[in-house]
């Protein structure tokens, strides 16, 4: 009986080639090789297929290898305009370049700014006695005929800048320099430029309580204060010490706001100016110092000031600016969010660039010369070191040294830049001949009875001409002319959202990509590494020894 037998074959892979024998030698020699290129080349090969990228289809379909050429060519020269195009957009992207943009909007009501008052005479005559004996020996050497001919002189001179002047003159006072060779001209512009640096000096080394206490008083030259119809007293007024100046009064309008434009909804002041107390040898104008400014700000009345002379109605119509830029990578300005609270914190006041700058002028008069400014104390209430820098002159002339590095940048405040938000105010200002002749009179009678004015005073008031009674009075209105407010914005030349789409125009005009094309991609690329983990798995190993 015959056995038969049957003969079972493994069936052959579809990638292998039809012509291909059995034969187990040619297999051994040939397998591995074959394995490990066909199943990449079947991915590429499928890709080029389906895929939706622009060139990479047309160099797999072409029937010529010239076809193939010039498309390989093309998609190559396509890709190179990619990056380039591409490098361009993210280039100006990373400039961090801006745009500048205004916009007006109208706003149903309106907060009024604060407004800091000055009286241009810093020192009452009736208390210079108890001043101090050096102030009052400065006082009685002064003479207004000297003044005006020495200012006469130094006009005509072709001296340093006046600021230059201030900073260094007061060392050459105090220091009694006798090795000065300049011409005797030049040295009496020094000496009496000196001369208001001096008392500057002299007023600072006054007791604090003194030096207020012989300013003008707020209880004394306030007449009438309304805001928007209700009435406003001295308790609305915060004491603000300036060296030029004395004691200036700022009004604090928080709980006030104006809801329609006009003098009506806005501020309505009179002061008595006192000028019977004016000392002819300290200033050299009458009237008022104003500033306005944003809320809780730090007013700086010389520098951003304006006068308002006596014997006038003065109407101020104000317009509302605000301006916002931009932090790093856009700019080097400060968000005021996050300063402003440890500013009002620690000394009631927002942050401002300005104010930073003075505070940084203080911290380093206080490294350096181991004394503190009488402004610092003002300003903060801290005693950091025991002694103003006042209570002698080596410290004192330390304080104006350091002030002047700072002001020629050797010593540097880096940590203060521009505010991101600022509050400015423009305005303009129109004033009448005011008061007239009855209603001086019945102001000087309503002066009489209300302070402790004395007979001889209210009398000689009372004989005063119009011109002469005019002197002793101002009154301003202060109020938005318009409910308009206008912004001036910084912002970014293109977005983040501007370069999405910059790049992705940029990919379809030379590719024709688009997201499902990269999401193509990331299929292809999982593809072509399962065909590699297949080629590393049909690796022959080699047997142990």
């Amino acid at each position: 009986m015959h056995q038969t037998s049957s003969i079972v074959t493994e069936p052959k892979p579809a990638w292998k080639d039809h012509n291909e024998t059995d034969s187990r030698p040619m297999e051994n020699e040939r397998s591995p090789d074959v394995k490990a290129k066909v199943p990449i080349l079947l991915v590429f090969s499928e890709y080029a297929d389906k895929t939706s990228i622009n060139g990479i289809r047309l160099i797999k379909i072409s029937n010529s290898y010239v076809a193939k050429f010039i498309w390989s060519i093309l998609f190559l020269a396509a890709v190179g305009a990619l990056a380039y195009h591409s490098y361009s957009i993210i280039a100006n992207y990373l400039s961090y370049n801006t745009v500048a943009t205004i916009n007006r909007s109208i706003a149903k009501q309106m907060e009024l700014p604060f407004i800091t008052f000055c009286n241009q005479n810093p020192v009452r005559s009736s208390k210079l006695k108890d001043t101090s004996p050096e102030l009052v020996q400065y006082v009685q050497n002064k003479s207004l005929d000297k003044l005006v001919e020495i200012i006469s002189k130094y006009n005509t001179s072709k001296s340093s800048e006046t600021n230059e002047i201030w900073i260094n003159l007061l060392s050459t006072y105090l220091k009694d320099d006798k090795s000065n060779t300049g011409s005797s001209g030049d040295m009496t512009v020094q000496s009496e430029l000196v001369g208001f640096a001096r008392f500057v000096y002299e007023m600072n080394r006054l007791d604090r309580e003194v030096r207020k206490e012989a300013g003008h008083q707020i209880d004394d030259m306030l007449l009438w204060c309304f805001i928007g119809g209700h009435s406003c007293n001295v308790s609305d007024f915060e004491l603000f010490s300036s060296n030029e100046f004395g004691n200036c009064f700022t009004l604090n309008t928080l709980k006030y706001r104006q809801e329609s434009e006009g003098p009506k909804e806005g501020l309505d002041i009179g002061f008595f100016l006192e000028p019977d107390e004016y000392i002819p040898e300290l200033i050299e104008t009458k009237g008022l110092q104003v500033v306005l400014h944003s809320k809780q700000s730090f007013p700086y009345p010389k520098e951003d000031g304006f006068q308002v002379s006596p014997g006038t109605l003065s109407n101020i119509a104000i317009k509302l600016v605000k301006t916002q830029y931009l932090p790093k990578p856009y700019g080097n300005c400060l968000e005021n969010s996050k300063y402003d609270k440890n500013y009002l914190q620690d000394y009631n006041y927002t942050y401002e660039y300005e104010f930073c700058q003075d505070l940084c002028r203080y911290d380093y008069v206080i490294e350096k010369c181991r004394c503190m400014p009488e402004e610092y104390l003002e300003i903060t209430g801290n005693d950091k070191v025991s002694g103003f820098c006042s209570d002698n002159l080596k410290s004192y002339l330390c304080q104006n040294d350091v002030y002047a590095g700072v002001y020629n940048d050797t010593l540097t405040c880096d940590e203060c830049d521009d505010e991101c938000s600022t509050e400015t105010y423009t305005f303009r200002m129109t004033s009448l001949e005011w008061p007239t002749s009855i209603i001086g009179q019945a102001l000087v009678e309503y002066l009489c009875n209300k302070t402790s004015m004395t007979p001889e005073r209210c009398q000689s008031m009372r004989n005063h001409t119009d011109v002469e009674l005019r002197e002793n009075f101002v009154a301003l209105k202060s109020f938005y002319d318009t409910m308009s407010v206008e912004t001036y914005s910084v912002q970014p030349a293109m977005s983040i959202t501007d370069l999405l789409c910059n790049v992705g125009g940029c990919l379809g005009l030379w590719l024709g990509l688009s997201v499902l094309s990269f999401c193509e991609v990331f299929h292809f690329l999982v593809e072509l590494l399962q065909a590699a983990l297949q080629m590393f798995s049909l690796c022959p190993t080699k047997p142990k020894m």
